[in-house]
């Protein structure tokens, strides 16, 4: 199976492809250069792989929550790939992949701070079409972006899984607050919702691991009862590996294009302010 997974929601832009049973990923830093980078990142492992978006089988992609601007643009191009090329679109929220990649055991992966897709990428070559259906260029040779470590320095690298831990997620939500869902021992899940951080409640007596992204100026807003609870904490990206692995394993239901929407968590928006 086939499948290309992107998101866009955090300020890493990342794009991984499986093509049976090889997995290539990269990834780039900063949210302002997300729609510069996403379609040439897309080009490059299509080109790498010696494949053309017709002979893609899905499409994921994070639908948030997370950055407003992201979220559009993420879902304007799969939406576009999809409708062109008659593709299954799978959407997967932020959390989803937090929790799923959070799960792998002992070391976590996560984005290293070495070889982004920029830092390979000459001015002077893109775009330049790579006869893959996106029409822009496939930039130069990049690393895929992953490596060992957290790209924060400050994880107990414990097992999650094993170790019989609820998990909290949380994301930076902007404008002193988080996205946040907790998912219990059993797996299951709250709704997701946007909250001061010391408005958050947790059900239960479980102790739990926080992960997901931009929390850490947060955790000693939590409340107390939260924080007595809390035994490690593990920064996870909204990864693409990890939507990959979701779909694969049939936790994913697709939807239509017209379905194929953002997540958007809050209501009501400052002038100005992300959103998301």
């Amino acid at each position: 199976m086939n499948i290309l997974a992107m998101d866009t929601s955090s300020d890493k832009a990342m794009v991984s492809l499986l093509v049976g049973d090889k997995l290539k990923h990269v990834c780039q830093d900063g949210v302002k250069t997300h729609a510069e980078f996403v379609l040439p990142m897309i080009s490059q492992l299509l080109a790498e792989s010696g494949i053309d978006l017709s002979m893609l089988d899905a499409i994921a992609f994070g639908q948030g929550p997370g950055s407003f601007t992201g979220l559009r643009i993420s879902a304007a191009i799969v939406k576009g790939l999809a409708y062109a090329h008659n593709i299954k679109l799978y959407p997967i929220d932020s959390f989803a992949a937090i929790f799923e990649e959070a799960n792998l055991p002992s070391t976590p992966r996560g984005l290293s701070a070495g070889s982004s897709f920029a830092e390979h990428l000459d001015p002077a070559d893109k775009p330049r079409g790579v006869g893959n259906g996106l029409g822009v260029g496939n930039g130069l040779g990049v690393g895929n972006g992953l490596g060992e470590g957290n790209g924060l320095g400050a994880v107990d690298r414990c097992d999650i899984e094993n170790a019989n831990l609820g998990m909290l997620g949380l994301m930076d939500a902007r404008m002193s607050e988080l996205y946040w869902q907790y998912k219990n021992k059993e797996g299951q899940v709250t709704s997701i919702q946007v909250s001061k951080p010391q408005d958050i409640y947790i059900d239960g007596e479980d102790k739990i691991a926080v992960v997901g992204v931009g929390f850490e100026p947060y955790l000693n807003l939590l409340s107390d009862e939260i924080q007595s609870r809390i035994q490690t904490y593990k920064t996870c990206y909204p990864n693409t590996d990890a939507m990959i692995r979701l779909v694969s394993n049939g936790s994913v239901t697709p939807v239509t294009i017209d379905e194929a929407q953002p997540l958007y968590i809050r209501n009501q928006v400052t002038e100005g302010a992300p959103r998301g």
